[in-house]
């Protein structure tokens, strides 16, 4: 029995693995995609991080994604290599947004 429970949680893990994909391919931050999918960014916190997922907060996901239930839901083989993907884009997208950040404040700077 405790082969099926770590399916369950590697499958889960994957799930949630596969929305950070793809909120990250857009350049949406969680609070991005919880306002469009009309939900709270503790619930998607908590699906990137592999917690069980309400049928409904998942539609809602997949469509603000504009993906099919299904693409989001498929385990995806090569995981290993998602998840490398993924970090990769998370360290792109914090050095972008930081960058914007210090372009932002420099900006208030100047004019005062």
């Amino acid at each position: 029995m405790p082969s099926l429970q770590f399916k369950q949680a590697e499958y889960l893990w994957g799930e949630g693995l596969k929305i950070k994909y793809e909120r990250l391919k857009r350049g949406w931050r969680q609070e991005d995609l919880a306002e469009k999918c009309d939900c709270q960014k503790s619930q998607i916190c908590a699906i990137e991080h592999g917690k069980s997922i309400n049928k409904l907060t998942e539609l809602k996901i997949c469509f603000a994604l504009g993906k099919e239930p299904w693409e989001i839901c498929r385990v995806h083989k090569n995981w290993r290599r998602l998840k490398a993907l993924t970090d990769k884009m998370q360290k792109d997208f914090r050095r972008k947004r930081a960058a914007e950040r210090r372009r932002l404040k420099g900006k208030k700077k100047s004019i005062r």
